[in-house]
């Protein structure tokens, strides 16, 4: 057990939902909901107000969407960490969560367990990528591959240009200062095919601690904030086949 208790931000704008989201957290000692947001408009609010730990979104809520939301919060709140909690699985909605600046997509057909360990995942300053939706970030990084800019994808996501410095940062960063190890090439493959760390680390023969170290480390060797940018950097690299 650990000491640790996240503090968590729920915005869905339908009520059972919400509740349902708020009643699972509340079962477990590590995790405080201190804040529900009906729209995104008030969750930009409570969370410049409260600054939790992790801000569960919705993907499609009225006045504000979660998208716009997310960057919002994140300018709000820079070290909050949003994740987005949804029924709609779309492309589009992946995309723009990702550019956003969100940290994970978790579907909402998820057991209980899966759940609340993604949201301590998040807490923990990992990023979670629901296992089935690994095809639809692959089409969508290949979009950036192919040239697509990350204004071009917010304008066709919905998703906010992004302000600042980050609006000209390369989605997709170039030959890295460290050269590839193999461990490197296939973290990169596996993070790109949507393997949860627990696969990766079956598949690799190491522990799961062992693989978020390398996730880790690897995001930081080559300039990368999220396992999406991951999965965009293995596409521009020829180390997945389309």
């Amino acid at each position: 057990m650990t000491d640790t208790v996240h503090r968590v931000l729920v915005a869905d704008d339908h009520s059972v939902v919400r509740r349902g989201i708020v009643a699972l957290l509340s079962q477990h000692h590590d995790i405080v909901v201190v804040g529900e947001a009906v729209d995104g408009l008030e969750a930009v609010r409570l969370a410049s107000d409260l600054k939790p730990d992790v801000a569960i979104l919705d993907v499609r809520m009225p006045g504000l969407g979660g998208v716009e939301a997310c960057t919002q919060i994140l300018q709000a709140s820079p070290d909050t960490r949003v994740v987005f909690f949804t029924s709609f699985p779309d492309e589009e909605a992946l995309v723009g969560a990702m550019l956003a600046g969100a940290r994970g997509f978790v579907l909402k057909n998820l057991p209980d367990d899966s759940v609340v360990e993604a949201i301590r995942a998040v807490a923990r300053g990992e990023s979670v990528l629901d296992p089935s939706l690994g095809a639809a970030v692959a089409a969508g990084m290949k979009r950036l591959a192919a040239g697509a800019s990350p204004g071009q994808l917010a304008a066709e996501t919905g998703a906010p240009a992004l302000g600042g410095p980050e609006a000209t940062r390369p989605m997709v960063p170039g030959t890295p200062k460290l050269p590839l190890t193999e461990v490197d090439r296939t973290l990169l493959r596996l993070i790109a095919e949507g393997k949860t760390n627990r696969e990766i680390a079956e598949a690799m023969k190491f522990t799961e601690k062992t693989i978020r170290n390398y996730v880790s480390a690897l995001l930081a060797k080559l300039g990368l904030r999220n396992r999406a940018e991951a999965a965009a950097y293995a596409v521009t690299h020829g180390l997945v086949r389309g």
